[in-house]
């Protein structure tokens, strides 16, 4: 049903353990998780074995894609992107747990709005290129629907900064869409032109090419938001997000698997609450 992809660095090792049990005992429906190890400076490895009827599928990447530093995360999802197997794919970040079952909702919400793409918000959103749209910090689409090799897109692509103020060479890197950076053929489209464009951000002209369906979840707690009129829901968190600095504090790994089993014991998993949809750009 579900193929969740993910990328990790140095430091984030545990961090995914933690995500991958959090996956395994709350969303059933991700029948494989394809892990690409990036930088890893002390061995090479490509294997899959099954865990709990879980297909799990880890390697690292080859010299070639690790070199681009700034590009790394985007190429790494691309190269998951190639082992995916199943009818929708969830990008996700390492350091992420889940409190829900997001797998059911996602493809519930999926069913139900004839949707594009589905996930969490990012947690600097109102400084994002494209505002609440999903961010593949934990997002899900159809794997069909994706662009193709002859995505015109394709052609323009490039390693860019996320920051439009940093001016630099543009390093070409045809069909990587995933990867970071403002392209000027349509910048305009954005919501938020002077924004940034991290990874995923051309997710946001491809829905807008497909004329699709989105509805994001604050990473926290707040309102849903989507780009069309829905009827109210009611749902509590689904996901923690450590934020991706974390990884460098020593005492991040043992916090963030505190949080994780604490919600399993009840003492830090929210409170349900109403959170009425709204609309945006």
């Amino acid at each position: 049903m579900i193929t969740l992809c993910t990328v990790i660095i140095r430091g984030e090792y545990e961090f995914c353990s933690v995500m991958i049990e959090s996956v395994m005992r709350r969303c059933p429906l991700v029948r494989e998780i394809i892990v690409a190890d990036l930088f890893n400076e002390y061995d090479s490895y490509d294997w899959e074995k099954i865990c709990n009827g879980v297909k799990l599928i880890r390697y690292t990447l080859d010299s070639e894609s690790s070199m681009f530093i700034g590009t790394g995360h985007a190429i790494g999802l691309h190269s998951c992107l190639e082992r995916a197997t199943q009818e929708y794919v969830m990008f996700c970040d390492p350091d992420v747990f889940f409190y829900q079952n997001a797998g059911k909702l996602y493809t519930d919400l999926f069913n139900k709005y004839d949707l594009n793409i589905v996930g969490a918000s990012c947690h600097l959103w109102d400084q994002m290129s494209y505002l609440r749209f999903p961010c593949v910090t934990n997002c899900m689409v159809k794997r069909d629907t994706l662009p193709k090799e002859d995505w015109w897109l394709n052609d323009h692509v490039g390693q860019r900064s996320s920051v439009l103020a940093v001016v630099q060479p543009v390093y070409p890197r045809p069909g990587k869409w995933l990867i970071q950076g403002m392209v000027p053929e349509v910048q305009a489209i954005f919501p938020q032109p002077n924004g940034y464009y991290d990874v995923g951000c051309n997710l946001y002209y491809w829905n807008h090419e497909r004329n699709g369906k989105w509805i994001s979840f604050p990473q926290s707690h707040g309102t849903a938001y989507s780009n069309f009129d829905m009827e109210p829901m009611e749902f509590g968190p689904i996901l923690y997000h450590s934020k991706g600095s974390a990884a460098h504090r020593k005492d991040a790994i043992a916090e963030f698997r505190s949080l994780y089993n604490s919600s399993y014991e009840g003492l830090t998993q929210p409170s349900h609450m109403h959170m009425a949809p709204s609309s945006t750009d």
